[in-house]
């Protein structure tokens, strides 16, 4: 996939939150940062924290019939806490505000409602990686800048007036190396969360922003300091990576289609893979895409790094890839979190949701999630997102934070539970039986299938087809009374290969009554690094190995007349690295199981 195709889908998700769409201005030159004088950084008391997430004083939002004449607009550049372009200073952030005249809103001061973004400026040229390598190696990728065009002042007025008409200020932040900020893209480290976290200090007087020509700008005089993000993809990651800082003023978010662990979006279980539909993206890659600030050179030492330290060779985990999951830190999170995801999102894939739902709630955060079986960039409805704005950041007491925590959508009907996976969940295991067949309890058969390894398959394409050559395939009876499924799918296998490195991929299928297969879900895992995700060891040909996998989270109803059947390959042309085709897979169904989380 190269830059060019992601160029439309990440331009797609940048106004997908707030539409509108006008001409864009030029962009103003970058002014020096000047002296350092914002506050450093304080590390929260549990005390702060706790204030931080207690309900605000009850008010209402200052409803009003603004239209694009009643606002006023403010572009400046917010000084960060951070150097990360290793320049010597503290990077800036580009930001533009709009919000109504104090008179349309009758002097009141404004919550602000924030979308931070890597594509205001769109889009720095970025090859892929080659994935038609064997399996250890990464070549590195080489090709032609692209065009960069200037998006931050695109719809401005159009997006200003309509959060105005709810009382709101509404800004746009550059995120760091992007834009007219200054700064590098670092991809998913506290770095780059520091841009989107200096628009919440600035709004909070903690530190200062100047205009291009140098004038010091304050906002106390109009923002109440309550600071709300949204936004789809990288604009719904960057406010999961501010709220994980913890920062005083961050309220309420609302992450759709958004990362929670760069580790699991590139990476899984020790193996490359990659986002769907961005075959040999990396996070080097998508720096580099990023990278749209007018000095082209001063990133490319960052970059350098990227590529070095993200490991593409093994696929290991390691310091770089922990220092870039906000799952562990779910409990410095202040504020309240509404998420909205797909199941069928193969780009972010829904295990990114479920994980960051799980770890909130565990930790007490405020959080609610929208789940439906859309594709990536898939919204909330636009009502509930205000209703939560509302109360978490003017206190409004119109019951969002309470009642159900979980909604299923199917495009028609939408459902809502206490939590997620749905209650009466729990998980079955399935076992593998003779003459592939695939049943609920009892014992797998002391049945071997062996299957050849081609990547120029995917596991899509198994389950239309049913191709056993390059694939073991187990299939259930017909399900006649259906099957209800809700949670996270697990298969255990055990496999013995005739080489020393291998890509494992796991498949569920959905087969209707005339025999057409469908793929419900999939996940992929190293084969070297049962033993350890920081370190893999080569296989012994010939030598059983015991893998699991976890396949993504699914919601699905499946009808009586159906059948399931489990697909067990080993490369998948759309996900996985594609070594030369051959490598000898064979399967022991006596030692392998499917556990799936079904719905009494």
């Amino acid at each position: 996939m190269t830059s060019r195709s992601r160029t439309l889908a990440l331009l797609v998700a940048l106004v997908l939150p707030l539409a509108g769409v006008s001409a864009a201005a030029a962009r103003p030159a970058a002014p020096s940062p000047g002296p350092v004088d914002a506050m450093a950084d304080v590390p929260a008391s549990t005390a702060e924290r706790a204030e931080a997430l207690s309900p605000l004083h009850p008010s209402r939002p200052p409803r009003n019939d603004a239209d694009q004449r009643d606002l006023v607009v403010t572009r400046v550049f917010v000084t960060t806490s951070v150097d990360s372009d290793r320049d010597g200073r503290p990077d800036v952030v580009r930001v533009v505000v709009t919000r109504p005249r104090p008179g349309v809103v009758g002097g009141r001061r404004l919550a602000t409602v924030a979308q931070v973004s890597p594509y205001f400026s769109c889009c720095a040229g970025a090859p892929n990686h080659d994935v038609d390598v064997p399996l250890g190696q990464a070549r590195r990728p080489s090709g032609a800048p692209g065009r960069i065009k200037d998006y931050l002042l695109t719809g401005i007025r159009t997006d200003g007036a309509a959060w105005a008409r709810k009382g709101y200020a509404y800004a746009r932040v550059a995120s760091l190396g992007s834009n007219g900020s200054t700064g590098c893209p670092t991809i998913g480290d506290d770095l780059e969360a520091a841009g989107a976290v200096a628009l919440v200090d600035w709004l909070n007087g903690r530190t200062t922003a100047r205009t291009a020509s140098g004038r010091l700008v304050r906002a106390r005089g109009w923002s109440t300091g309550n600071v709300g993000m949204t936004g789809a993809s990288y604009d719904g990651t960057l406010p999961n990576m501010a709220a994980a800082t913890g920062v005083a003023g961050l309220r309420a978010i609302v992450p759709l289609s958004a990362i929670s662990s760069w580790y699991h979006y590139y990476r899984q279980a020790g193996l490359v893979v990659a986002p769907g539909g961005y075959q040999g993206e990396d996070a080097d890659v998508l720096a580099r895409f990023d990278y749209t600030r007018r000095d082209r050179r001063i990133c490319r030492p960052v970059i350098a790094d990227l590529e070095r330290d993200q490991d593409r060779a093994t696929g290991d985990h390691n310091d770089f890839w922990a220092a870039r999951d906000l799952v562990p830190r779910a409990g410095d999170v202040r504020a309240a979190v509404l998420i909205g995801h797909g199941f069928n999102d193969t780009n972010v894939k829904p295990d990114q949701a479920a994980r960051w739902y799980a770890a909130l709630r565990r930790a007490g955060v405020p959080a609610k999630i929208w789940w439906d079986q859309g594709s990536h960039g898939t919204p909330v409805p636009q009502r509930l997102v205000d209703r939560w704005f509302d109360h978490f950041l003017y206190g409004v007491r119109n019951g969002v934070a309470g009642g159900k925590r979980a909604a299923v959508s199917d495009g028609g009907t939408t459902r809502w539970y206490r939590s997620w996976p749905r209650p009466g969940s729990s998980p079955r295991t399935w076992t593998l039986r003779a003459g592939g067949g695939l049943a609920p309890g009892g014992r797998s058969s002391a049945a071997r299938r062996t299957f050849t390894d081609d990547a120029s398959l995917s596991a899509a394409d198994v389950c239309a087809s049913r191709e056993r050559e390059h694939a073991a395939i187990f299939r259930s009876a017909v399900l006649r009374r259906g099957l209800d499924l809700s949670g996270t799918p697990r298969a255990d296998v055990r496999l013995t290969f005739d080489a020393t490195a291998a890509n494992v991929t796991v498949a569920l299928c959905q087969v209707d009554p005339a025999g057409r297969g469908s793929l419900l879900t999939q996940g992929f895992a190293d084969p070297q690094n049962v033993g350890s995700p920081t370190r893999g060891t080569p296989l012994v040909p010939g030598r059983p190995v015991d893998v699991r996998v976890e396949l993504q989270p699914l919601d699905r109803a499946l009808p009586p007349g159906a059948r399931i059947a489990l697909v067990v390959m080993s490369s998948d042309r759309d996900f996985t690295l594609r070594p030369p085709a051959g490598t000898r897979v064979t399967l022991a169904a006596a030692h392998s199981s499917l556990r799936l989380p079904v719905v009494r």
